[in-house]
């Protein structure tokens, strides 16, 4: 069954959405956010079908998530390692963890946690903050139209 494609929708997280294409890509960002960088240690971290997996890997050099490089010339395997807009993912990332840990697993439960590599401490956690450094939630907060925008956004107030 084909995805649906999310292309033509000028929205950012249908963007995103299409962009990172499913649960497998991002997986896939978190082994290589982790070190992962073969396609075997892609496979044995997340026990993904090679099939599904070459799919991934293509969809997120093609999205310029991932790129492909060969770590050597005389050697035809090749190491999958973060670009620069694949960096750019980690704050999503921690945002998701700490989400998932509060509402999934709940204190004491988590699988893992960020921490700073340097230090151990843990990360900040992940907030939303206004210009004077301000907490918002989601009342304090509107979309508004941005300069790519096609048709009003349509936000309204709580």
């Amino acid at each position: 069954m084909a995805r649906t494609s999310l292309k033509h929708l000028p929205c950012s997280i249908a963007q995103f959405a299409e962009a990172m294409g499913d649960k497998w890509s991002f997986m896939i960002v978190r082994d290589a956010m982790t070190g992962v960088t073969t396609f075997s240690g892609f496979e044995s971290s997340l026990g993904i079908a090679k099939n599904v997996l070459t799919d991934r890997l293509n969809h997120l050099i093609e999205n310029d998530i991932l790129a492909r490089r060969q770590p050597k010339a005389d050697v035809e395997r090749y190491e999958y390692v973060l670009t620069q807009r694949g960096i750019a993912l980690l704050p999503v990332a921690a945002a998701i963890i700490e989400w998932s840990n509060d509402w999934i697993f709940g204190p004491g439960r988590e699988p893992f946690k960020l921490v700073e590599r340097s230090t151990g401490a843990p990360v900040q956690s992940i907030a939303i903050l206004s210009r004077e450094g301000k907490y918002l939630r989601p009342h304090d907060v509107m979309f508004a139209d941005g300069p790519g925008a096609r048709k009003p956004v349509q936000s309204k107030k709580p």
